[in-house]
């Protein structure tokens, strides 16, 4: 999780610090200039949360700290992550802190944003007057605030998302034989995640595959991350009563030690990586046949 090549560093500015033992051999950094200004960051900010947690601090100041971790992976001018982090300031159906919207003005992403306006004509936001594509919803605590408050707003933020980017088609069904291998579906590591089920013909079985469409919502409290994911099951249909469903929330790591930093971080960077290179394509491959909104 960290390169042995900062260990020294934050060792020297954070001694109590319980780092890990790793077992495996270390390897020559490939980057030592990113790894020093990640490690210069993970240390400054676990003072500035040990600070804003043992003053008691109000729930804005948690906001600018989560936008500053989340704007912080994305990279200085995106290089790392065409995505940046806004404070949320009107929704239509719900309401939470922050989101991370993608940056469709990023040349890594005028692919993209081309087949959008293509296809589509627009890409969706539940904004009001604003021009956002959010794909991640946060919802911040002081120490004192609830939970379970902060996982109902980013959840409930979410599903409004997630019905947004909805307004584009639903995932497409597939037929797949009863014995033909699931190659497409299976052998690449960034696959849509996908549903499959069994349906019974006169013919014998036949197996149909669905992208599950999906969001992701954080909550912070204090100095504690965790995630939820709200999803659509594909086998459902969208006016089923039970067709919006939510896993978590999961525990992502804390930002008050520089380890727990680090998971943040790198939970961050594989998160933004999925959402950019597999979710946003995948939202292209729609059945507009049946629209919803």
């Amino acid at each position: 999780m960290v390169c042995s090549c900062v260990e020294d560093m934050v060792r020297e500015q954070w001694p109590y610090e319980p780092w890990p033992k790793s077992k495996t051999p270390g390897r020559e950094c490939s980057n030592p200039r990113r790894h020093s200004q990640e490690a210069e960051f993970v240390v400054e900010i676990s003072t500035v949360v040990e600070k804003l947690h043992s003053e008691m601090t109000e729930e804005m100041a948690w906001v600018s700290t989560t936008a500053r971790i989340l704007e912080n992976v994305a990279g200085f001018a995106k290089q790392f992550h065409p995505v940046s982090a806004a404070i949320v300031e009107e929704v239509l159906t719900a309401r939470a802190d922050l989101t991370v919207n993608f940056d469709l003005r990023s040349k890594k992403l005028v692919d993209i944003s081309n087949k959008l306006s293509e296809k589509f004509g627009t890409y969706p936001t539940p904004f009001i007057n604003t021009a956002k594509s959010p794909f991640i919803t946060i919802e911040c605590k002081s120490q004192d605030g609830s939970n379970v408050g902060a996982e109902f707003q980013s959840t409930l933020c979410g599903s409004a998302m997630l019905e947004s980017w909805r307004r584009f088609g639903l995932p497409k069904f597939s037929d797949v034989s009863a014995g033909e291998p699931l190659s497409a579906e299976s052998s690449s590591p960034t696959i849509y995640p996908t549903a499959h089920r069994k349906l019974s013909s006169g013919d014998g079985a036949t197996e149909q595959s669905a992208k599950i469409d999906h969001v992701f919502a954080l909550q912070v409290v204090s100095f504690m991350w965790s995630f939820s994911v709200i999803f659509v099951d594909p086998r459902n249909p969208p006016s089923a009563e039970h067709s919006r469903r939510v896993l978590g929330p999961f525990g992502i790591g804390d930002s008050r030690t520089p380890t727990g930093l680090y998971s943040i971080l790198r939970f961050l960077d594989k998160l933004y990586t999925c959402k950019v290179s597999t979710w946003l394509p995948g939202m292209l491959e729609r059945d507009t046949t049946s629209m919803v909104y």
